[in-house]
């Protein structure tokens, strides 16, 4: 996140990442590391805040963050990720509960992520 293209969410509906609630709509994603080091959150953008700055993805520093959402810190184990990968995968008989995992290197983050469907 934050070299060539933006990351990106959309979603027609309201999800909640970590227990954050989300809006419907389009966001532009990084990921935010606390001052310590010990722990890591996916942050949101504005992209038409960001189209406005005229910012690319590799300005990411100089964006707005609107909110964040934790994610939890895991070890990749002993086969590292050459390139960040993004994966959003839903739970084998529940297709409202998904988990995200972002990983990079011997790093991986993840977070819960509950979609709410109306009836």
């Amino acid at each position: 996140m934050g070299s060539n293209f933006w990351s990106n969410l959309y979603t027609d509906l309201p999800i909640t990442i970590s227990g954050k609630s989300i809006k419907p709509g389009l966001y532009f994603l990084g990921l935010r590391r606390s001052v310590d080091g010990s722990s890591w959150s996916l942050a949101f953008i504005d992209p038409v805040k960001v189209r406005r700055a005229r910012l690319d993805a590799f300005q990411i520093q100089r964006a707005t963050v609107e909110f964040t959402a934790p994610m939890n810190t895991e070890v990749a184990g002993s086969n590292p990720v050459e390139k960040l990968t993004i994966v959003l995968r839903a739970l084998e008989n529940d297709p409202k509960n998904l988990t995200l995992k972002v990983s990079w290197g011997p790093l991986a983050l993840s977070a819960p992520v509950k979609v709410t469907v109306g009836e």
